[in-house]
């Protein structure tokens, strides 16, 4: 999953930057973002879920605060009380709550069907957008219907089946664990929809810092607190390695990725991610874990990706008949 930044993008230079660097960039989110859910599962063989998460983005969160310090001064962390809180509290709405949830159920949840439910964030926040009194267009609600009645057949009984082997073999745990998958992502698009009404710091790094050194640690007590333990010598080598990928590619250089787009690309480009990610985790599934994909998880797929694509395509509408030449630093 990736975070909604309601900070102010850092200012460009009039040059647009080439075709190249934002199509390597996309590429880089892409791929990375939609090999998460592949790496959150390998790390869990032999790491607990929520403590391994929280090491994961502690890590992660230490690691950009010295990036910050270095090239922007430590100065640039010192936030108020108010933006530390706001900070706190998306970090656990999307973060602690989203990775989370995927971490607790990718035993039981076939990493494709987990990406493909993620990939309802931007319909779920249309649907509140619509409940707070916003209108968007009835291209966007079209989005929204066919979205959700393609997660309705993915969630249906007999639409998802386990693998022959591997971490989702046991399939006795897959409709709940959806479900509280669907829970999560909810809460990941109302984290999303109150970040920009809230007093998050002015910097996106020092912003996703906060969120993520308090996810972290929000993790590892769950974690705790719910009995998790870790027995080093038991850890594997592909856990450590599925952990040191998640540190490095998914919470630094895919969100730096995504971080330089959204100053630098379209809105409309910015959010292809969303149905691109569940591409890539499917064929990963299938790849590495034997996944089975029926024809109704196939038709569900068609739906909810394209659910989405009509969200995007209606959006885009919409700014270009309100005059709006978009950037992707404004949600």
């Amino acid at each position: 999953m990736a975070t909604t930044s309601s900070a102010t993008p850092a200012s460009t230079s009039s040059a647009p930057p080439s075709a190249v660097r934002v199509w390597s960039a996309l590429v880089v989110v892409y791929i990375v973002w939609g090999s998460t859910y592949i790496a959150i599962a390998v790390m869990i063989e032999s790491l607990p879920g929520l403590i391994g998460s929280g090491i994961r983005f502690f890590i992660a969160a230490l690691a950009m605060a010295v990036i910050v310090a270095i090239t922007r001064g430590p100065r640039t962390l010192k936030v108020s009380r108010r933006e530390a809180g706001a900070s706190a509290l998306i970090g656990v709405m999307l973060l602690a709550t989203g990775i989370g949830t995927v971490s607790i159920v990718a035993n039981h949840v076939p990493t494709s069907i987990a990406a493909l439910i993620v990939a309802t964030i931007p319909l779920w926040v249309v649907i509140i957008r619509l409940i707070s009194g916003d209108r968007p267009r009835p291209l966007t609600l079209v989005g929204v219907g066919v979205g959700l009645i393609g997660l309705a057949v993915i969630l249906a009984p007999g639409g998802i089946s386990p693998p022959a082997s591997g971490p989702a073999a046991d399939g006795t745990a897959i409709v709940a664990g959806s479900i509280a998958l669907v829970c999560s992502t909810f809460l990941w698009a109302l984290g999303s929809w109150l970040s920009p009404r809230l007093p998050t710091p002015s910097n996106t790094l020092v912003f996703t810092t906060y969120q993520m050194l308090v996810a972290g640690i929000v993790l590892m007590i769950a974690g705790a607190v719910s009995g998790e333990r870790i027995d080093i010598a038991s850890v594997t080598m592909s856990s450590w390695l599925g952990l040191l990928y998640l540190i490095v590619f998914g919470s630094l250089l895919a969100y730096t990725a995504f971080t330089w787009l959204v100053g630098h690309a379209p809105l409309s480009l910015v959010t292809t991610y969303a149905y691109v990610n569940p591409a890539v985790a499917v064929v990963l599934g299938v790849i590495v874990f034997g996944e089975v994909v029926s024809s109704d998880v196939v038709f569900g797929v068609l739906f909810v990706l394209g659910g989405v694509a009509l969200v995007v395509s209606g959006e885009r509408t919409r700014r270009q008949a309100m005059g709006i030449t978009t950037k992707a630093g404004g949600t």
